[in-house]
């Protein structure tokens, strides 16, 4: 008759086994879905004429220079870029205005800082997306670290808020905060007030709120694109599950003429965790990327094998617990489910009498150590989620001599609270 332990080993293994084939099977037959959504938008072309249309809608981090469309959902899939359309946009989400115009690319990184004052503009076409829609209206434009802001009174032009990092004579790091006296002169109003404009920071939230402030006092119809479209999240998920550890020894050399070298294996054993993860979901690319920060306990490892060249037993305690700090992509399957595939950087804190004990030898002391982890996870109605991990080996001491490896897969359920 089975032990209700060799039952569980194996069963973990065949769950593991067959989950892995069902996630990746999903995968590949959804990835084409998952990966291609179009909503309802529009777009002008450069006669002005205004078309509906599906817009493949990926909530860009960067600024397009061109996006697909279909005129229908059978319809087939088409290009426009900068050449031929004016403005675009996502209904109830986003707008995005063609720019011909000046933009600063100056650096903010120290030690590609230009030495002089004034901005060095190229004249470029842009896609500028739209934050606040109004009599004064806000456009912001980023393309990997660099972000600029730009602003456009009802009829007038638009242009960059001026702001930029130099260096001086001798090297010391200043800004030209030029968007003050800009936004001064532009956005005159009872409610805004020079100390209102002088402690302005060149800030998307801080520069939405006085263009909203000057709209309001304008009595100017504004549309707000913040409060519209992708917002990040904060998700508390409790993730209770079961590992399976296995840890092995070696003894390289000898450190007195009594000793010799040796392997020991001391299988795989059977842990249960408990973790409380702190995900943030970014409000970019359709909330397909996280971070996330999960502390997890671990019960004791614990067992017992004879070291026969010394002729002596030699038991492992090993009580800990995890951190482990990563990334998160997930492929969306439909409204309901979703398939994550993560990874990170564990750090791991042994706690209590966690080390080796020899019956006769001196002890090794097990410390905190650090390695690296994948995920494979399925989430359902944005709650429940099932997921296996594997960690990749890792050293649990520093000692010569003495070499040991240890390493895990687990299954962990999640249940997300708020």
């Amino acid at each position: 008759m089975y032990s209700f332990g060799f039952y569980l080993k194996y069963n973990l293994l065949l769950m593991k086994i067959r989950f892995l084939a069902l996630l990746f099977a999903s995968i590949l037959s959804s990835t084409c879905f998952a990966q291609i959504r179009f909503e309802k938008g529009y777009f002008i072309n450069n006669s002005g004429e205004t078309v509906s249309c599906l817009i493949k809608n990926v909530a860009w981090r960067n600024n397009p220079t061109q996006f697909q469309y279909k005129l229908s959902e059978e319809g087939q899939i088409q290009t426009a870029d900068l050449e031929s359309i004016k403005e675009f946009g996502v209904l109830d989400e986003s707008k995005y205005v063609k720019f011909v115009g000046g933009i600063d690319r100056s650096s903010e990184s120290l030690s590609d800082m230009s030495s002089d004052y004034e901005p060095s503009f190229n004249n470029e076409e842009l896609f500028l997306k739209v934050v606040i829609d109004g009599k004064a209206s806000l456009y912001e434009y980023r393309d990997g670290n660099l972000t600029r802001y730009f602003f456009g009174m009802q009829n007038s032009e638009i242009s960059q808020l001026v702001y930029k990092s130099y260096l001086t004579a001798d090297k010391r790091a200043l800004k030209n905060k030029q968007y003050k006296k800009q936004l001064q002169d532009e956005l005159k109003c009872e409610s805004i007030t020079l100390t209102t404009i002088s402690e302005l920071e060149y800030d998307k939230k801080e520069l939405a709120k006085l263009f909203i402030d000057y709209n309001t006092c304008a009595n100017s119809e504004l549309t707000d694109f913040m409060k519209k479209g992708n917002k990040g999240t904060l998700n508390f998920i409790i993730k209770p599950g079961i590992q399976r550890a296995s840890i092995s020894l070696e003894r390289t050399g000898q450190y007195h003429s009594a000793t010799q070298p040796y392997k020991l294996n001391f299988g795989g054993q059977q842990r249960f965790s408990f973790g409380i993860e702190m995900e943030y979901v970014f409000p970019f690319n359709k909330n397909k990327w996280s971070f996330f920060i999960e502390p997890t306990y671990l019960s004791p490892y614990k067992v017992e094998k004879e070291v026969e060249v010394d002729n002596e037993s030699l038991e492992v305690k090993y009580s800990s617990i995890d951190l482990p700090v990563g990334i998160r992509h997930y492929f969306f399957l439909n409204d309901k489910s979703k398939i994550s595939v993560d990874v990170s950087y564990v750090m791991n804190f042994a706690v209590g009498n966690s080390l080796f004990d020899y019956e006769r030898s001196e002890d090794l002391s097990i410390k905190r150590g650090a390695n690296s982890m994948v995920g494979l996870g399925y989430i359902y109605s944005n709650k429940y989620s099932i997921e296996v991990r594997h960690g990749f080996k890792r050293q649990l001491f520093n000692y010569s001599f003495y070499d040991s490896k240890y390493k895990t897969t687990s299954i962990v359920f999640g249940y997300k609270i708020f």
